[in-house]
C-alpha cells in the first residue's frame, strides 16, 4: 500500500509541476531558482516556542473539528475511506496521500504557479484602474 501511495504521489507531483516548469524555463530561468520562483523559501521564526504552540494547537483543533464532522456526517465514502480499519499500518500511506500527493501538488500548481501568474496580471491592471478612476474625479 505504501509503495502504491508513493508512486501515485510522485507521479502527481511531476504532472502538476510540468506546466510551471515549462513556464519558468521560458520566462524566469535566468532570474531565480525554480523553487524560489514557486514560493518555497526557508522557514524562519524568531520565537520557535510560540510557533510550535500555535502549530500544535491548530493541528489538534483541526483534528477535533474533523472528528466532530465525522460524527455528524455518518459513514460516507470519502478519500480517507481507503485507510479505514488498517490502524497504524495506514499512517505512512495516509501521510503520503495527504501531504505529498494532495497538498504539495496543490501548492505547486495553484499557489505557486496560478496565483503568481494571476497576481502579475492583476497588479498591472490594478495599478491602472485607480489612476483612471482618480483622474475621472475632479475637485469642484
Amino acid at each position: 500500500m505504501f509503495i502504491n501511495a508513493l508512486t501515485d504521489a510522485v507521479v502527481q507531483v511531476i504532472l502538476f509541476s510540468i506546466v510551471p516548469l515549462i513556464w519558468w524555463l521560458v520566462t524566469a530561468r535566468k532570474q531565480e531558482n525554480f523553487f524560489h520562483w514557486l514560493g518555497f523559501h526557508k522557514f524562519r521564526t524568531e520565537n520557535r516556542r510560540r510557533y510550535l504552540i500555535w502549530f500544535f494547537g491548530i493541528l489538534v483543533g483541526s483534528f477535533v473539528v474533523g472528528e466532530f464532522a465525522i460524527l455528524i456526517r455518518g459513514d460516507l465514502e470519502i478519500a480517507d475511506s481507503a485507510y479505514k480499519g488498517l490502524g497504524l499500518a495506514a499512517v505512512p500511506s495516509a501521510v503520503m496521500f495527504s501531504f505529498i500527493q494532495t497538498a504539495l501538488s496543490e501548492e505547486i500548481f495553484f499557489r505557486g504557479f496560478l496565483l503568481k501568474s494571476f497576481w502579475d496580471i492583476s497588479t498591472k491592471r490594478n495599478r491602472t484602474v485607480p489612476y483612471i478612476r482618480a483622474g475621472s474625479y475632479t475637485e469642484r
